[in-house]
């Protein structure tokens, strides 16, 4: 009996093994009983398809074969921490996060920067954000998130340096911006795009537009826009959309309103800069076929300046619509 026993520890010393190693312990199977020469493609085909599996490394010693697995950690808990106006479901979902799901390409730094323009984006200009992660030895992550928001801002208006030939009023209008809606740092940016495309269209091809800050200020008088947001354009369908959106500021954020109704808000202003430049005019002689319109559309406006370059690209755009 002896003797038999030795055979079988000879003979199962003699054939070469596969070893299967990982950075935290695999998940709920049986990978390392059929983990074998005979299975081995077998078996890291299914390695390289489990979602929790980041990638598979292959390598010999001696005649054994060590396959090593290195795995995602697996979130088990999220705590959200000093949320107020925003859901701590919310939070979770625009971070991406799931318990009982792998944690794949999670950085604090950067799920800190996104939330902070999460809440930029509605109207918490004054918010502060930390995230700290934690994996323990079995591969299980805990996230933390606190959250400071501050006060909820409204659209104040806006600040339009070097701006010298429209009015305030008609630079809010062709930024997009309402004044008087929950503040959102992502449409102030897209109102510094619009701004661009409105000089260049009025034939200032040189000017540039950017969003230079945001401004937080405190209100000092009842600011009634809270309820009624956006420019008044006199048509009953305008007033009807502002009654609306000012409803919906009470129903969504009771308190602010309210502390903007009675002098008491707090409100953010976009301050862009804005070089003009030169106003250019552009007038064509002896076109029938093409209106001035259609030749106008040929400009190139997003040019940096008006050139011998320029003026050569759009005299070729001319010859090539009329051919």
């Amino acid at each position: 009996m002896r003797y038999t026993l030795l055979l079988f520890v000879l003979i199962s010393i003699s054939f070469p093994k596969v070893f299967l190693e990982s950075n935290y312990p695999l998940r709920n199977n049986n990978l390392r009983e059929i983990a074998t020469e005979e299975d081995l493609d077998f078996l890291l085909w299914i390695l390289r398809n489990l979602r929790d599996v980041r990638r598979v490394e292959v390598f010999k010693i001696g005649d054994d074969t060590v396959i090593y697995v290195d795995r995602y950690p697996i979130l088990k808990r999220v705590e959200v921490r000093g949320n107020r106006g925003i859901g701590e479901e919310e939070i979770k979902s625009f971070l991406g996060l799931r318990e009982g799901e792998p944690l794949i390409g999670f950085s604090e730094e950067a799920a800190e920067e996104a939330l902070l323009r999460f809440y930029r984006d509605r109207g918490y200009v004054e918010a502060k954000v930390s995230v700290s992660l934690n994996v323990d030895e079995e591969g299980f992550a805990d996230i933390k998130i606190n959250v400071e928001e501050g006060e909820l801002h409204f659209l104040g208006g806006a600040v339009f340096e070097g701006a010298r030939s429209y009015t305030h009023r008609k630079l809010i209008e062709e930024s997009g911006l309402e004044i008087g809606e929950v503040f959102n740092e992502e449409l102030a940016r897209k109102g510094a795009k619009r701004l661009r495309e409105f000089y260049r269209r009025e034939g200032f091809l040189e000017s540039f537009v950017y969003l230079k800050d945001i401004k937080v200020v405190r209100g000092r008088r009842p600011f009634p826009f809270v309820l009624s947001p956006g420019p008044v354009r006199g048509s009953f369908r305008d007033r009807v959309r502002s009654v609306l959106r000012g409803l919906s500021n009470f129903v969504s954020h009771p308190v602010s309103v309210l502390k903007a109704l009675f002098g008491r808000g707090h409100f953010a202003l976009p301050v862009y800069r804005i070089f003009e430049g030169r106003r250019y005019e552009v007038e064509f002689e002896g076109n029938e076929f093409l209106s001035d319109e259609e030749l106008s559309a040929l400009i190139d406006r997003r040019t940096a300046s008006v050139d011998h370059f320029f003026l050569e690209g759009l005299k070729r755009k001319i010859e090539e619509a009329y051919k």
